[in-house]
């Protein structure tokens, strides 16, 4: 969700400078559209009600980490070999 949210920027910028939409090469960082906000905001609600224990808590920051990780490893190989301007 967080992703989503974020998308919403860069739409902003594809849609101004590209002049894609959501229905012309940009519908997946449109994400929910108009509606980004209050999915947002539910996502945080059903989150908050949750309970975790520590361990579950634990688990869940180490995988967010890694799965950061993972993805600024890939950016920066694929950077490095060329494949992104």
């Amino acid at each position: 969700e967080g992703s989503t949210l974020g998308a919403t920027i860069m739409y902003r910028h594809l849609h101004k400078y590209l002049e894609v939409s959501a229905d012309k090469g940009a519908s997946f960082v449109y994400g929910y559209g108009k509606h980004t906000a209050i999915q947002w905001t539910r996502f945080v609600q059903a989150i908050e009600t949750m309970t975790f224990e520590p361990s579950e808590r634990k688990e869940c920051v180490e995988a967010a980490i890694a799965t950061f990780d993972t993805m600024m490893a890939w950016f920066t190989q694929t950077h490095e070999a060329g494949d992104v301007g």
